[in-house]
């Protein structure tokens, strides 16, 4: 089981910017003749998201303890509601995390991939 996002730690993007890369799941190959073929890869390849929230230094410790201690650094699985659907959606983390201070708050970038 999933852990999940704890509450403390805005999950909707900052200013209501969400980002969705409908990822393909198909293959294409050349043919001899016309146009190239397309076959189906996988049912669903899971949406890729792109994240930015901002976090206050509470927050911001928050959530280096879940990503870096209870997710392992990001290879673990978690749950959280999805910000568009409202629907109980499972998520891995995609790539590096990023954080810049700016006087008294961090912006926090990061992408996560739709799982269920």
């Amino acid at each position: 089981m999933a852990d999940a996002w704890p509450p403390s730690i805005p999950f909707k993007a900052h200013n209501g910017v969400w980002t969705e890369n409908w990822t393909e799941s198909y293959g294409e190959f050349a043919v001899d003749d016309g146009p190239p073929k397309r076959r189906r890869k996988y049912a669903d390849p899971g949406d890729v998201c792109s994240v930015r929230t901002i976090l206050d230094s509470t927050q911001r410790t928050d959530f280096e303890t879940f990503y870096k201690t209870t997710l392992k650094r990001g290879t673990l699985n978690f749950t959280v509601d999805h910000p568009i659907t409202a629907a109980s959606t499972d998520w891995q983390f995609v790539g590096s995390v990023t954080l810049v201070y700016t006087n008294t708050k961090f912006i926090c970038d990061f992408q996560v991939r739709r799982l269920t």
